[in-house]
């Protein structure tokens, strides 16, 4: 994980997501170093995502992610992980000066027609940029008709959140991706009712209860995404299961908007400035008996 802060000790995660013959992913390989050092050199991240051969067994591919911190080449990646495949962005740059790091301008360009703001058209090059980031190309990004973003002709899936001088993106190989982030603050004490239902609003813990609040928020927006349809009711119909306050963790949560039902698996973080949560691939998209609706 990259934090912009100065004199930390920051972890440089490499990691092959290749597996062996019984399928058990090698193990993690961390190395530390100081931000000072860091920002002298480029890190390089391994990482393997899930494709198929045409003959339909699975394989894996590699792609080789580099970039730069510190310097007069620092890219505002405020951290990045693998495990799910994510990272976020904070957005110091202008949207010309984050345009000037594509090299298909034209079609980012055209990717920005109809966004009259200038917060709009940034946070749009930023998920895009943070998609070039962790893939190594430019992959354009279209929306499906319920508004969710795609990459145009590739399997992987993605979510994309954006929040006051953030923007964050993830990218999973199976289906339901979501993720969400958002600016800490005490705006969510006065929406609670809005989303929350008695018994989620009971849970809260008072000591944290904003950073709680806001927890809830993000994993039902996430929820949401991960539907993928429109008129989803957030305080009857997207449910996240009772679960201790922490700064970081795994939660549950599930949806009654379908006939069927789906439970899910979220990951969270609490950081200095923003919450985020997003979907976690190992406990994605099971069915919900019906009295647990």
């Amino acid at each position: 994980m990259w934090g912009h802060k100065n004199d930390i000790k920051c972890n440089l995660y490499i990691q092959s997501f290749f597996q062996n013959s019984t399928g058990s992913p090698f193990p993690l390989i961390p190395h530390s170093t100081s931000r000072r050092a860091a920002s002298r050199r480029a890190a390089s991240l391994y990482v393997g995502l899930k494709s198929s051969v045409p003959s339909g067994r699975p394989r894996n591919r590699f792609k080789l992610i580099q970039f730069f911190v510190g310097g007069n080449q620092a890219m505002p990646l405020y951290s990045l992980h693998t495990d799910p495949l994510r990272a976020v962005w904070r957005m110091d740059e202008s949207s010309s000066e984050l345009l000037a790091k594509f090299e298909n301008k034209a079609a980012c360009e055209r990717a920005l027609e109809g966004l009259g703001t200038e917060a709009r058209r940034a946070e749009r090059l930023a998920s895009r940029l943070l998609v070039k980031e962790l893939l190594g190309e430019e992959i354009p990004v279209v929306y499906r008709s319920n508004g969710a973003p795609c990459l145009l002709d590739n399997p992987l899936h993605i979510s994309i959140s954006h929040t006051k001088g953030y923007a964050a993106l993830l990218v999973q190989s199976e289906p339901f991706a979501g993720i969400d982030i958002e600016r800490r603050g005490e705006r969510v004490l006065h929406i609670r009712e809005r989303f929350l239902s008695a018994g989620e609003l009971g849970a809260i813990d008072l000591l944290h209860e904003a950073d709680h609040l806001l927890i809830h928020w993000c994993a039902k927006e996430a929820l949401f995404k991960m539907v993928g349809e429109e008129g989803v009711n957030f305080r009857t119909q997207l449910h996240v299961n009772p679960f201790p306050f922490a700064l970081s963790g795994t939660i549950t949560g599930s949806e009654s908007r379908s006939l069927q039902g789906k439970a899910f698996s979220l990951g969270y973080t609490v950081e200095e400035e923003f919450v985020w949560v997003w979907s976690k691939e190992n406990g994605t998209s099971h069915d919900v008996p019906p009295s647990l609706h």
